[in-house]
């Protein structure tokens, strides 16, 4: 007899459903109920070989799976060891920290898994089924600090579903994650309004078939609290306004690439001044340490980061134009024949990528000497500044998003190792730019012992914008864990020390030859 496997699934994820709708209506007060809820799901996801599912019940699987470890990381955290008796996930890990910390990244990856899969077979999937996998990926993307991600996953979902309801409320509900990263009270402002906003009209309108009760009045929960949040801590603040962008092609062009150090970017094509900056952290906060050098630090990233995009913005404008770059005249090149992508903006991708990567390396050595950590200086880089302290970052941080973005680009196993490994050819080995070149770039560069790697011109424009919006994220959050973690110190957790204002000015541009 042939298994249904997709009955199956079907079955398990009704079982899941249940088990997450009576926690959510507080029904399964009584934890044996869960644990046998917790045993059923995992005997019938163990009866499974997963290698003999087709690309669908392969999606199913990953994506039922992954909803399930969410809930069993939620309902675990205070009776890990009761429930290690009927899991058997539960039990490869020695206590609840060494599980969410491996369960974050399965999870992340069985939703990244199933997002590949469903672009082989979304001709025959339903697209609201697709949009809500971007839907919890971006949600495990909030979980692990990740906002920028979270935003841009929910902002794909458009492609896929106009106005799918799911997507708009939890983009809605991102407005307040991120704006608990924002020192600018104005900001703050601007996108509580911008979140209840879109999360009345989403609730306004949706229908029965499109979100059940329960998640609708979570919905409406939200927008109660954002409210509450302005009526008792920023009644008196106006909200920022796009009339404080600049009439600048450069600063528009970035704007419209969403690759503005401006927190209001992130979700919109406009916030177009480059203004994320480090709070005034004051005399008191670092004690005898000289506080400016931190300052002086993020100037340097930002102003490198400010250069890797204007790279891309020169390449962007120099399209129209047919004149070959005075920089290439009179450079006696050999013709190899093989219809190379030479010149002007061919070597300003490459070190707009090199640029751009370079700023993960000092965004390492900042954090790592922001956290005291006794790591000698020639040994730190974007993927060791954490590494006495790696758990507590990863799980218990307002640096966390760091962590895990260091993780995607793992050289073995990260999901944006194509970048690491791109930018080490361009920088070590000789890289030949085609105008085209049809094998994929992670095919050419899985063989780690050859002298030269082939790379179309097209795959090195697009893998320097994913470059650059990667530096993007995590300049943001950098500055968003420092200004975080300094209303952590100032407003109460440590109470130490006297805060007395440096009264920090800016650089006028006629300093900035």
């Amino acid at each position: 007899m042939v298994r249904d496997y997709m009955v199956e699934l079907m079955d398990i994820g009704s079982v899941v459903d249940e088990l997450d709708k009576n926690l959510l209506k507080k029904q399964s007060n009584d934890v044996t109920d869960v644990l046998m809820f917790v045993s059923t799901i995992e005997e019938k996801f163990n009866s499974i070989d997963v290698e003999q599912l087709n690309n669908k019940e392969k999606i199913m699987y990953l994506y039922t799976n992954s909803n399930y470890r969410a809930i069993l990381q939620y309902i675990t955290h205070k009776e890990f060891e009761e429930f290690k008796k009927v899991s058997q996930i539960l039990r490869q890990y020695e206590n609840y920290a060494d599980f969410v910390f491996e369960n974050f990244a399965s999870r992340i990856k069985s939703f990244r898994d199933a997002i590949v899969l469903s672009k082989v077979e979304e001709d025959t999937l339903n697209k609201a089924y697709i949009s809500q996998i971007y839907v919890n990926l971006a949600n495990v993307y909030n979980e692990m600090g990740r906002t920028v991600e979270s935003v841009e996953e929910l902002k794909k979902v458009g492609n896929i579903v106009d106005e799918f309801p799911m997507a708009r409320a939890n983009l809605a509900i991102k407005h307040h994650s991120l704006s608990t990263k924002v020192t600018n009270r104005p900001v703050m402002r601007f996108f509580l309004e911008k979140g209840i906003s879109e999360l009345e009209d989403v609730c306004n309108n949706v229908t029965s078939d499109d979100m059940t009760n329960d998640v609708l009045a979570q919905f409406i929960d939200w927008k109660g609290y954002m409210e509450k949040i302005i009526n008792v801590h920023l009644s008196d603040v106006k909200p920022w306004s796009i009339t404080l962008d600049v009439d600048d092609d450069y600063k528009i062009w970035s704007a419209r690439k969403n690759l503005t150090l401006n927190y209001v970017n992130i979700f919109y094509d406009y916030g177009n001044v480059d203004d994320i900056q480090m709070i005034d952290m004051g005399l008191g906060y670092f004690g005898e340490e000289n506080n400016m050098e931190y300052y002086s630090w993020f100037n340097t990233i930002k102003q490198e980061y400010n250069m890797a995009r204007y790279f891309l913005y020169k390449i962007d404008t120099l399209i129209g134009e047919d004149n070959v770059h005075e920089s290439q005249r009179y450079n006696v090149l050999i013709n190899t024949l093989d219809y190379p992508a030479l010149g002007y903006r061919t070597e300003l991708l490459k070190i707009s990528l090199k640029t751009a990567f370079s700023v993960l390396d000092k965004i390492g050595l900042f954090c790592c000497k922001f956290h005291k950590q006794e790591i000698p200086t020639f040994r730190i880089d974007f993927q060791s500044w954490y590494k006495e302290i790696e758990l507590d970052v990863a799980l218990g941080s307002p640096f966390n998003a760091l962590y895990w973005l260091s993780r995607d680009l793992d050289r073995k196993s990260g999901d944006l190792k194509t970048i690491r490994l791109l930018r080490n050819c361009i920088e070590h080995r000789y890289i030949r730019v085609l105008d085209h070149y049809d094998k994929p770039l992670d095919e050419e560069l899985a063989d780690n012992d050859k002298f030269e790697y082939k790379v179309s011109y097209s795959d090195l424009k697009e893998i320097t914008y994913e470059t650059i919006r990667l530096v993007r994220n995590a300049i943001i959050y950098m500055a968003s864990g420092f200004n975080v973690e300094y209303n952590r110190v100032y407003y109460g957790d440590k109470g130490e020390g006297v805060f007395l204002p440096l009264y920090l000015s800016i650089y006028e541009d006629e300093w900035k030859n």
